[in-house]
């Protein structure tokens, strides 16, 4: 049906693995923008400096759901795109798709691995300033709420997008 030409037309269109690496690229800064603008304009509100990028306010661009959303879809794309193989069992792929597919989980694992231990010293960081009043309790309850912006996508999606970088270029069988 129309899914099917979706999803066919979005695999041949990243089926090279410079384009593949492109849209992890673009996932990626979609990614860093969900945990850092959010947080930099909390922050802002805290030093009472407005912070102003070519004459638009950070605030316009920091939105965490809107960022949420296009990390989202570009994840989803990079999903369709490597045709879900790191999400296959092995009787559906062959010896090749599993070992990549292997090796696509524990280099997930350990970039998940080390952005949790980051976020969890950046909630020791903000809880302390706010046990201290450096921040308020308020800011400290939304940098840590803007924090599953990131977590959701990034958990959803990181495997394919690591997969969508390692996995080379795609034979094309004719069909």
């Amino acid at each position: 049906g129309r899914d099917g030409v979706v999803h066919r037309s979005i695999e041949r269109r990243f089926a090279g693995r410079s384009a593949r690496r492109r849209l992890t690229v673009a996932w990626s800064a979609a990614i860093v923008a969900t945990a850092v603008l959010p947080i930099a304009v909390r922050l802002q509100d805290v030093l009472g400096q407005a912070v102003v990028v070519n004459g638009i306010g950070l605030k316009l661009v920091a939105d965490p759901i809107a960022w949420f959303a296009i990390a989202s879809v570009i994840g989803w794309v990079l999903r369709t795109a490597v045709r879900r193989v790191p999400d296959l069992p092995d009787e559906e792929i062959d010896e090749r798709q599993v070992a990549l597919r292997d090796r696509t989980y524990l280099i997930a694992y350990r970039i998940l691995a080390v952005t949790f231990a980051w976020l969890v010293l950046a909630a020791y960081i903000v809880g302390d300033a706010s046990a201290t009043r450096v921040v308020s309790s308020s800011v400290a309850d939304w940098i840590m709420a803007d924090a599953m912006f990131l977590i959701i996508p990034l958990v959803a999606f990181l495997p394919s997008a690591v997969h969508a970088w390692y996995a080379p270029d795609e034979v094309d069988d004719g069909s």
